[in-house]
C-alpha cells in the first residue's frame, strides 16, 4: 500500500471514529445518555430527561428552552416564548456546600435568556448569568457573564465575556474568563466547552447548579443534530 493510499486510509478511519451516530431519527445522543432500541436513554446516575438534549439527577430539577424556543419550568410546566427578547429564567439562592457537605454559605443567582429572530424564526440566542457567592465568615464572591453562540453546518463557536468582582444580572460585561476556585472547601465554577454535546456548559456543582446551552444552526435547521436550546439544573440534594 502506498505512503498516500495509507494516509487516506487513516484520515477515513480518524473521521467514522469522531463522527457521532445518528439515534432519534436524524438526532445523536449525548454523551450521558445511551442509544437502545432507537432511542436516547439517560443512563445513571442521570436518570431521567431528553438523551437527546439534557439528562438530569433523580434529585434534579430543571428549567428549558427548546427549539422555537418553548420555555419549561421547574414545575415541568410548557409554554411557547416566540419573542425576540430577553427575559429572567431563573433567580434561585442554594445553600453552599465543602466537599464534606458541610454548609458553609449561601450562593445566589440570576439566569437570563435572549432569543433572536433568523430566516424567519426564533430561537435561543444565548444567556446571562450573575452569581453571588456569600460565606459564613463573611467572604464575598461575586461574577457575571454573557455567553452565547453560533453554529454553521454543524461547526460551533461560542463567545463569552466576563467580569469578575461584580454582581451585575444586567450587565455591563468584561473580558473576564470566568472561573473561580476555592480548593481548600472543593468550590469550582467554570465556563467551559463540551465539543461531543455540542454544549457550553456553566457549572458550579458545589451550588447544585449546572447550565447548558447549544446554539441554532442557520444552515442544517430542521437537520441539527444537537436539540438546539438551553438547559438550568438544579440539584436540591447535592
Amino acid at each position: 500500500m502506498s505512503l498516500q493510499l495509507t494516509a487516506c486510509v487513516f484520515a477515513l478511519l480518524v473521521c467514522s471514529a469522531l463522527a457521532q451516530p445518528a439515534c432519534e431519527g436524524k438526532r445523536q445522543c449525548i454523551d450521558t445518555a445511551a442509544c437502545v432500541s432507537g432511542k436516547c436513554v439517560c443512563q445513571a446516575p442521570y436518570v431521567w430527561g431528553d438523551g437527546t438534549f439534557a439528562c438530569y439527577r433523580q434529585n434534579a430539577v430543571a428549567a428549558e428552552l427548546k427549539n422555537d424556543p418553548k420555555l419549561t419550568n421547574f414545575n415541568n410546566e410548557t409554554v411557547p416564548f416566540p419573542y425576540p427578547c430577553r427575559y429572567l429564567v431563573t433567580h434561585v439562592r442554594q445553600e453552599l456546600k465543602d466537599n464534606d457537605k458541610n454548609v458553609i454559605g449561601n450562593c445566589e443567582f440570576k439566569v437570563h435568556a435572549f432569543n433572536a429572530k433568523a430566516k424567519g424564526k426564533f430561537f435561543t440566542h444565548g444567556f446571562d448569568v450573575a452569581v453571588k457567592i456569600t460565606y459564613d465568615e463573611g467572604t464575598v464572591v461575586k461574577m457575571s457573564s454573557r455567553n452565547y453562540g453560533t453554529a454553521d453546518n454543524g461547526v460551533y463557536s461560542f463567545m463569552k465575556k466576563g467580569t469578575m468582582g461584580e454582581y451585575l444580572p444586567d450587565g455591563p460585561w468584561g473580558d473576564d474568563d470566568i472561573d473561580y476556585k476555592d480548593a481548600q472547601n472543593g468550590i469550582r465554577v467554570e465556563l467551559k466547552e463540551n465539543s461531543y454535546n455540542n454544549q457550553l456548559v456553566y457549572d458550579f456543582r458545589r451550588c447544585g447548579v449546572t447550565i447548558t446551552f447549544v446554539p441554532y444552526d442557520l444552515t442544517s435547521r430542521r437537520e441539527q443534530k444537537s436539540i438546539p436550546g438551553l438547559s438550568v439544573a438544579i440539584n436540591c440534594a447535592m
